[in-house]
């Protein structure tokens, strides 16, 4: 796996406590202190996390605390906070706008602390993704607008930046790529001035790629194979560039699970088994199966357009198949609370498949 070391973005004229992001992994939205309710939703435009509230997935958990502090836990450690506590009334909320932006608000309705991110008025999410990271999504265009990673063919604008805690990584407009930590700069491409319209990009073989109107203005030195990767900024402030080809953490139309494949969040496993037997484990333990052990070779398992989850064998004679089947849409397989999986819409945001059982989850 090739990695490179570099630093990190955040636009430094705006909050560095920046929020992470990406993939389409399922938030748990709850407005009271139970976390029984496991169906799949998110935080839309207008939702509001009001003091004490929390979002949780699995082992993750973004609280706005009595303190007004927001605060994003794993297993109950703090790995990030809006560094906003006692600057409130004891009353504070988090609300996502229209332009992406989220927003912490006192009682009094005065603005504590806002995300960089502020776009045009679309239809956003806030979600978790596969690292107890959270992003800010666009489901109109269907892009992360706020995140901490980059795949090979992503590209970051002029003034556009990845932004993890106090980190920030930014393509600025005199064409210079930042890494901030704490505001102040640690490593730049030292471009400065050699265009205007100047664009990141990873490519496809691992290189970072600075353009201006076409031109190239600077690459990075490793090129690898042909192959997806991904660069993610950290929060001890180092860029990492790495082979993509792990476990996924969730699955898209026409994504396959292969026979021994799993896609993995934390302690929560969905794993294609060699038995033909597609089983939810957490920490090791079985909490579901599809009960179709021995039911076939080399099996797989794929999303298809009509939002069915289908298991299929060496042979292609389907041998399981989820209960929903719908029109041809954006869907996705992703985690939900629990560490159970369900299949959701995107481009209504509504959950249609869970493998909940019924006793724990409501809106199946």
């Amino acid at each position: 796996m090739a990695m490179m070391m570099i630093s990190t973005v955040n636009i430094p004229t705006r909050s560095f406590a920046s929020i992470s992001i990406v993939c389409v992994a399922t938030l748990l939205l709850i407005f009271a202190p139970s976390y029984s309710n496991c169906s799949a939703s998110s935080m839309q435009v207008g939702d509001i996390l009001n003091t004490g509230d929390s979002l949780i997935l699995g082992g993750c958990a973004l609280t706005m605390q009595t303190n007004c502090d927001l605060v994003l836990f794993i297993s109950g450690s703090s790995i990030w906070d809006s560094n906003t506590s006692g600057k409130g009334d004891g009353q504070c909320q988090l609300k996502l706008n229209n332009d992406g932006q989220l927003a912490i608000l006192s009682g009094g309705g005065n603005i504590v602390w806002t995300s960089p991110y502020q776009g045009s008025n679309s239809n956003y999410v806030l979600q978790f993704n596969g690292e107890c990271d959270v992003e800010i999504r666009d489901l109109s265009r269907g892009q992360t607008v706020c995140s901490n990673t980059m795949n090979s063919g992503d590209k970051l604008f002029t003034s556009e930046s990845l932004g993890l805690g106090y980190c920030g990584f930014t393509m600025q407009s005199d064409c210079n790529l930042v890494l901030y930590v704490l505001g102040g700069s640690v490593w730049a491409t030292n471009t400065y001035g050699r265009g205007d319209h100047c664009q990141l990009e990873l490519t496809r073989n691992g290189q970072l790629v600075i353009s201006n109107n076409g031109a190239p203005v600077w690459t990075s030195s490793f090129q690898g194979e042909d192959d997806n990767y991904v660069l993610k900024l950290q929060g001890d402030g180092n860029v990492v560039i790495s082979n993509s080809n792990e476990n996924s953490v969730c699955m898209q139309v026409g994504d396959i699970l292969y026979t021994g494949d799993s896609l993995v969040l934390g302690g929560c496993a969905l794993t294609m088994g060699t038995d033909c037997d597609l089983v939810i484990y957490t920490s090791g333990s079985s909490i579901w199966d599809s009960k179709t052990s021995g039911k076939g070779h080399d099996c797989q398992a794929k999303l298809n357009n009509d939002g069915q989850l289908v298991i299929s064998s060496d042979t292609s004679n389907t041998v399981w198949g989820s209960s929903f089947q719908g029109p041809n849409s954006n869907y996705v397989l992703e985690f939900t609370g629990l560490c159970y999986v369900g299949i959701r819409d995107l481009n209504n945001g509504q959950t249609v498949w869970s493998t909940c059982p019924i006793d724990l989850c409501i809106n199946q």
